[in-house]
């Protein structure tokens, strides 16, 4: 069953990530405590080295007719694609096991 997520993710003065995504619970628990690099997402020299942690999300809805239609409208993915860019990822490329 796919829930609908928000990440957020302080980074102190360069700003923050924030966005909406839906993924099932056990595709994002695999990814807990691994280091993800985010290239420049927040403009030039803003190179973000992340560990995954639970706590940087929050399940705002697991009603699956809702998330069918936030999918169906594209209201999701919304804001900076957590998802998205976790996925693009691979362990050969911006990878780390901590």
């Amino acid at each position: 069953m796919k829930k609908l997520y928000k990440f957020y993710l302080d980074c102190g003065r360069m700003g923050e990530l924030e966005g909406t995504f839906v993924a099932k619970q056990e595709e994002l628990e695999k990814y807990y405590g691994k280091t993800i690099y985010f290239q420049e997402c927040l403009g030039k020299h803003s190179e973000i080295k992340y560990i995954i942690n639970k706590e940087d999300f929050t399940v705002l809805s697991e009603e699956q007719e809702f998330i069918n239609q936030a999918i169906d409208y594209h209201s999701v993915p919304a804001g900076f694609d957590f998802w998205g860019k976790l996925l693009d990822y691979s362990y050969d490329n911006g990878w780390q096991e901590e």
